[in-house]
């Protein structure tokens, strides 16, 4: 995101970053029904680049939703919001955020033992949403819980396990945003096709092209700023 500049506040006014002006976001876009098939694959993998990105830099956003996801104007990945407090989101009471709370954050804030699983398992439900275009029907005043189970709603076999293994409720056990890139190479990057995809073989090879050139120019530019 282009930055552009910097408030350092005053006795009233905390400081703030100020950024150029992302103009949607994830959920507003699935809201409004405006993503292909193609486009949410790409917009799935580049969400995994960027969370690749952070965790390498021991960091953890804690509070990852399709709300705090941006898309700019060529339909590429913004992700915005970190959660500097790590149990803000429980203060807050907001039905959207605890819908993505890993359930270990559901616990006595004092007993919270925050670690970058915690976003693996918000992108499970982020991926979730992200194919079908709608959240699990549980009653809300569970969600914190986790007493059911997520249920999904997934036709393609392969992205059924892979969402569940983020969704694992022992966050050593959920795989890590290396292995998710891994899984989704595996499979073409095509979320909504199994192993006898109806996609012709020259349109699979198409989009598992278009796809590694991002990562790689997406590594590429990682690599060139790894000391900054």
């Amino acid at each position: 995101i282009q930055f552009q500049g910097v408030n350092f506040g005053d006795d009233k006014r905390p400081p703030s970053l100020i950024y150029s002006y992302e103009p949607k976001t994830l959920e507003s876009m699935i809201q409004n029904n405006e993503l292909t098939e193609k486009q949410k694959n790409k917009i799935a993998v580049e969400i995994v680049l960027g969370m690749k990105f952070i965790h390498s830099r021991n960091l953890v956003h804690s509070n990852l939703k399709p709300s705090n996801i941006l898309i700019s104007k060529d339909n590429h990945v913004r992700i915005n919001d970190f959660y500097l407090n790590k149990i803000e989101a429980l203060k807050s009471k907001d039905v959207d955020s605890l819908r993505y709370l890993a359930p270990e954050l559901c616990e006595n804030e004092e007993q919270i033992h925050l670690t970058n699983k915690a976003d693996v398992y918000s992108f499970g439900i982020v991926l979730s949403y992200l194919i079908t275009n709608k959240h699990a029907d549980e009653d809300l005043k569970l969600l914190c819980i986790k007493a059911i189970p997520y249920k999904l709603y997934l036709e393609v076999n392969w992205v059924q396990k892979l969402i569940r293994r983020c969704l694992y409720p022992y966050p050593e056990k959920r795989a890590s945003f290396d292995e998710v890139l891994e899984i989704m190479r595996e499979h073409n990057f095509d979320l909504f096709n199994d192993e006898d995809s109806e996609l012709s073989q020259n349109e699979q090879d198409n989009l598992k092209q278009e796809i590694e050139k991002e990562i790689m120019m997406t590594e590429a530019f990682e690599y060139l700023h790894q000391d900054e």
